[in-house]
């Protein structure tokens, strides 16, 4: 059966989830700035380095996954980035919590789009589409029904159908298809039209 992997870390308070919210905000200059202070001068058209990524906010990762689309490593890395900046954040506590974790949601969108660019910019590196589908699950966690579009429906199973035999490929795409389908009528309608149904099968009978 198609995993489900459960999003850890929900907000017990709103206090916390308030400081939560301070990691996706912040404009690319001020980011910048603060990298430069922490890791020194970077290159302004050289890739990001590791350490560099690991210190962006969900804009300044967003933005550096679009410059930098065609670099595979890369990608991958600010992929995770974006992953690990939106996960914990549920779409449900929206309504509790103040004016900014709509910002935050919003920045989740641009993150979800830029992450299905980079998927399609690389369909053959298995990282890739393992990471993109970890992290587009989460961010449909993050942002609601709405996420689960055509564009993004059809990337998971391009990346299932690109690596049948890549364990992680599918168990990240079926579970970021449960998510993209959960009490989703169009979605399931998306998924089914696009063949996601036998595919499903076809990845239970290649393992």
């Amino acid at each position: 059966s198609c995993p489900l992997v459960f999003v850890n870390g929900l907000f017990a308070q709103q206090p916390h989830a308030v400081g939560q919210v301070r990691a996706f905000d912040g404009d690319e200059e001020g980011g910048r700035r603060r990298r430069q202070r922490m890791l020194g001068p970077e290159e302004d058209d050289a890739p990001p380095s590791d350490a560099a990524v690991a210190v962006m906010l969900m804009s300044e990762a967003t933005a550096a996954l679009r410059k930098h689309l065609m670099v595979a490593q890369v990608a991958e890395k600010l992929c995770e980035q974006i992953r690990r900046l939106s996960k914990g954040m549920m779409a449900d506590l929206l309504g509790e919590l103040p004016e900014s974790m709509a910002r935050s949601r919003s920045l989740c969108v641009c993150g979800l789009d830029a992450v299905v660019e980079a998927m399609r910019a690389h369909p053959q590196v298995a990282a890739v589409q393992q990471e993109g589908c970890l992290t587009l699950m989460f961010l449909t966690r993050r942002i609601g029904p709405e996420s689960a579009t055509a564009r993004t429906v059809e990337a998971v199973l391009d990346a299932m159908r690109a690596h049948l035999h890549a364990t992680q490929v599918l168990r990240h795409g079926a579970s970021a298809l449960v998510v993209s389908t959960y009490r989703n009528d169009a979605a399931v309608e998306r998924v089914a039209e696009a063949g996601g149904l036998q595919l499903v099968v076809a990845a239970m009978r290649a393992h």
